[in-house]
């Protein structure tokens, strides 16, 4: 009884952090666990038209010296032509002008 009153309470929590989620980001669709907040806590991540150019084979400088570009974890916390993407010269994704499908 108890175990299935704690799945309960875990499922009402994950139900509550979406809805949550939801009413700040109304016009998403897919919600994953947020990996800058708190424990059951979710973000959108809804993926942006177009795809990621090609990873870089190799830095011009030591690791994390590229550029400056905006750090992302999905693709809405960049802007609406751009994707979050991976870097070689850098140890976090980082927001890229997309690439169209079907292209290069």
């Amino acid at each position: 009884m108890a175990r299935i009153l704690m799945v309960v309470a875990v499922a009402a929590v994950m139900c509550l952090g979406v809805q949550a989620a939801s009413v700040a980001e109304e016009d998403c669709i897919n919600f994953c666990p947020d990996p800058t907040g708190s424990l059951g806590s979710y973000r959108c991540c809804d993926e942006h038209e177009g795809s990621c150019p090609p990873v870089r084979p190799s830095c011009q400088g030591p690791i994390g010296t590229s550029p400056q570009a905006e750090e992302c974890f999905f693709d809405p916390d960049c802007f609406p032509n751009q994707k979050c993407c991976t870097d070689a010269c850098l140890p976090h994704k980082v927001c890229k002008a997309t690439k169209p499908h079907g292209s290069g």
